[in-house]
């Protein structure tokens, strides 16, 4: 009996109590028909197994090829990373271009792009401040023949004029913010090469007090001075100019008769400038402020008010002794604590020239 009918094709069939799948072909060669018969089990498993073999290399390369792209994707991003990183701890003063070794063509572009817009900044600010520099360099000299023709004019008033000393106190607060404009240029980074060394801070302090003692004794203001050597790492200068501004401001605002105290003091790893006045204070959301360029506490209207300046230099100096400063209330019950803190120098300080700082 035939597995199945001689129909040309394939057939499903029953035979022998089994499932068969057949194909089946007329010769007409030979005028034979060819039956090929395979059981349907025997298919299902050989099906099965294709599957499975194929499933089994599918599951085996996915990790192989996702650690491939991983290597391959963050080799080719390591630069864009490094470019990011850069960019990322850039000061906010640090106009220097990129440094990349040779990046591909397509992060070369951007490399180029963020350069040439850093230079155009450094140019910018460049000639912002030779600009601001070379303006109040050109002002000192028309401030020195104001203050000559005042002076030549107080001569011919009557003493006490309210006018002239109007204008006299604002010829002497120009020449002042004239000196604070040039001073903050010379305090910029890239102008000012400082020449570190280990200083007496508690000396320089003492000497500061000392120079503005007629300024004080002209505002009858009890000055309390206390401090032992206390060695930093600094610039003479530098550090010169952050306490006397510090002292310049107390003096400044606090009124006749009022009281200021200078101290010096160390921990196991700072030493602590600190100045206190008993003068207006400052409420706490001005505190940030106060270090901007040219912000005055009342503006204008505050006739005590300075340059704008002074504290912002007094900013400038920190950063660049890796100081930091701490302003709060005042132990005289009302002004402004101003706390800076130096890092510890274990060296014996260098005496300062001629006795002075």
């Amino acid at each position: 009996t035939a597995i199945a009918p001689f129909v040309p094709g394939f057939h499903d069939r029953n035979f022998n109590d089994q499932r068969w799948r057949v194909l089946v072909r007329y010769a007409q060669a030979s005028d034979h028909w060819i039956l090929v018969a395979q059981r349907a089990d025997t298919r299902y498993l050989l099906a099965d197994s294709i599957v499975m073999e194929s499933v089994l290399a599918v599951v085996v390369s996915l990790p192989v090829a996702a650690l491939f792209i991983w290597v391959i994707v963050g080799h080719g991003l390591r630069l864009l990373a490094r470019l990011a990183s850069q960019l990322r701890h850039k000061k906010a003063a640090d106009l220097s271009p990129l440094d990349l070794d040779n990046p591909p063509e397509e992060l070369a572009v951007i490399v180029a792009a963020v350069n040439a817009l850093l230079n155009r900044l450094a140019r910018s600010f460049a000639r912002e401040r030779r600009l601001t520099a070379d303006a109040a360099h050109e002002l000192r000299t028309p401030i020195a023949a104001l203050k000559i023709h005042l002076h030549n004019l107080a001569g011919k008033l009557p003493p006490g004029d309210p006018t002239l000393a109007q204008l006299q106190a604002e010829a002497t607060r120009l020449e002042h913010l004239i000196a604070q404009i040039l001073l903050l240029y010379r305090m910029e980074p890239e102008h000012y090469r400082a020449t570190m060394e280990v200083l007496d801070l508690t000396e320089i302090a003492r000497q500061t007090v000392a120079n503005r003692y007629a300024e004080f004794e002209s505002k009858e203001q009890d000055v309390h001075f206390e401090g032992h050597s206390q060695p930093i790492l600094g610039d003479r200068f530098a550090i010169a100019t952050l306490v006397e501004n510090l002292v310049a401001n107390a003096s400044r605002y606090t009124p006749n008769g009022g009281r200021i105290a200078v101290a010096t003091s160390a921990t196991a790893e700072r030493v602590i400038l600190e100045i206190s006045d008993s003068g207006p204070g400052m409420a706490e959301s001005e505190r940030e402020r106060v270090f901007d360029r040219f912000y005055r506490i009342g503006g204008d209207r505050n006739p005590a008010s300075g340059s704008g300046l002074g504290l912002s230099i007094v900013k400038l100096i920190a950063e660049q002794h890796h100081a930091t400063i701490r302003l709060g209330a005042s132990p005289f019950g009302s002004g402004l604590s101003v706390c800076v803190e130096f890092p510890l120098s274990e060296e014996p300080p260098v005496a300062a020239p001629n006795g002075s700082a």
